[in-house]
């Protein structure tokens, strides 16, 4: 696995979860097979250019999809409707990620529906799984979770092609 490049969809109202989700996912990106690059919003948008533009533009490269589930991500048109549908339409690696709390029966995930969402769980039977922001800062339990993305995104790389959801 030569550099691959990383898209998170986050939700405005998680820009604190996310930036401390990514925090802690950028040290475990430098893999032994390769590495991962991460676009962040924060640093890599240019003034005076096109939000959206730049956005779109960066996901047309990227390899992976992170979508931080939330209620509020879940709410927004433009993760769902401008990030989350143009991952699906290239057919990009998405790897779901539950970030904040989110009866996941009883809202309309689109097109996430009835894939496996990260939690703190590796049983992937279970659905009782704990989100990133329930998880212990202080004992490890976050950089934990952030482990078992990482993982994910790994296997969904090394799946063969036709694999790919």
């Amino acid at each position: 696995m030569a550099v691959v490049r990383a898209f998170v969809s986050r939700a405005g109202a998680d820009k604190a979860f996310a930036v401390d989700f990514r925090e802690r996912l950028k040290p475990h990106l430098d893999l032994r097979t390769g590495a991962i690059a991460l676009w962040e919003f924060e640093l890599d948008l240019y003034a005076g250019r096109s939000v959206d533009g730049q956005i779109q533009a960066e996901l047309a490269q990227t390899a992976v999809g992170i979508c931080l589930v939330s209620a509020p991500w879940k709410a927004s048109w433009y993760a769902i409707n401008r990030e989350l549908k143009e991952l699906v339409l290239a057919e990009r690696i998405i790897i779901p990620v539950l970030l904040r709390p989110i009866d996941l029966e009883l809202h309309d995930l689109g097109a996430l529906n009835g894939q496996w969402i990260v939690t703190d769980q590796e049983d992937r039977s279970r659905k009782d799984g704990r989100s990133y922001i329930e998880c212990s800062a202080e004992n490890g339990e976050r950089d934990r979770f952030v482990i078992r993305v990482v993982r994910e995104i790994v296997r969904r790389l090394e799946e063969p092609r036709e694999g790919r959801a």
